[in-house]
C-alpha cells in the first residue's frame, strides 16, 4: 500500500487474487498485520461500466 491515511498500514505488501469474469473483475486476499492486530479477508468487486 503506497499511501493510506492510517500511517502504521503504509508500505506494506498485500497479495491479491484477481478473477475475470466476463465484464467484472474479482479481487481478493488477507490484509494481515499482527503488530496491529488486523486480519481482513478484503474481497472487491469491479464491474466494466460500458
Amino acid at each position: 500500500m503506497q499511501y493510506c491515511s492510517l500511517r502504521d498500514w503504509e508500505s506494506k505488501k498485500f497479495d491479491f487474487e484477481l478473477e475475470f469474469k466476463g465484464d467484472t473483475l474479482v479481487q481478493h486476499g488477507e490484509e494481515n498485520l499482527p503488530e496491529l492486530g488486523v486480519k481482513h479477508t478484503i474481497i472487491e468487486t469491479y464491474l466494466k461500466v460500458k
